[in-house]
């Protein structure tokens, strides 16, 4: 299917539950009125980010995403894009939130009701084709058969959408994501046995040098409060 991500970085954590409560509106009725579209809102979640093991690069404070079927346009996620703009703008640090759009790769099959994003730009040698082909033939070893079987899935980058929507929304760093990946979680206990197996956490960093640029490294654990539309 085709999505966009808005990962949100806040200028005030006070301002969390504000900002979430808008979203929480403006998503579920813009979904309600398209069918085939679905929505996540994520707020980041203390309690669940003291349990993963990758709090070790900056992070985001809120996760919206917004999905239509790879048979539509992007035409909807564009429209989201200038609708939630202005709602955002007073609340957040453009220069370290993202948006990006792509295509959404169902890996591992899952729900849950915290979700673990990790997005990452590519090494500057490396096409998006030699990106994407890496993260989902390769790297993607490392995300399926975790504890707790976790759902998984990769967001690959369109250009063309996503420069689009970087234009709608000013969020500045866009150009420095290429990828997301998500994992969906069932509790905090499968969170925190990410962090259990120490040959695996040191494979996948080894692997992702060869094609991810360190410095673009970005994460968010949160907690779903809005789960809404077809589940695909």
């Amino acid at each position: 299917m085709k999505n966009l991500h808005l990962l949100l970085r806040l200028n005030n954590q006070q301002d969390l539950e504000t900002l979430g409560r808008d979203l929480y509106r403006l998503a579920s009725e813009a979904v309600a009125a398209h069918p085939g579209a679905s929505t996540r809102l994520g707020l980041r979640d203390d309690l669940a980010r003291e349990a993963a093991p990758y709090a070790d690069v900056p992070e985001y404070d809120l996760a919206l995403e917004f999905s239509v079927p790879e048979s539509e346009s992007f035409d909807f996620l564009v429209e989201q894009a200038k609708a939630v703009t202005p709602v955002i703008q007073p609340f957040i640090d453009p220069a370290n939130s993202v948006a990006i759009a792509g295509k959404q790769n169902f890996l591992v099959p899952g729900e849950g009701q915290f979700q673990l994003f990790r997005s990452f730009g590519r090494l500057p040698e490396l096409s998006q084709e030699q990106f994407n082909s890496h993260f989902i033939n390769i790297h993607s070893q490392f995300g399926i058969g975790l504890p707790g079987d976790p759902g998984y899935r990769q967001l690959h980058r369109d250009p063309e959408a996503t420069s689009q929507i970087r234009e709608i929304t000013g969020l500045t760093i866009v150009d420095n994501i290429d990828g997301v990946a998500q994992l969906l979680f069932a509790s905090k206990d499968i969170i925190a046995g990410l962090g259990g197996n120490r040959e695996r956490g040191e494979a996948a960093a080894k692997d992702g040098g060869l094609f991810i640029q360190r410095d673009s490294r970005r994460t968010i654990t949160s907690r779903l409060v809005l789960v809404a539309g077809p589940l695909f």
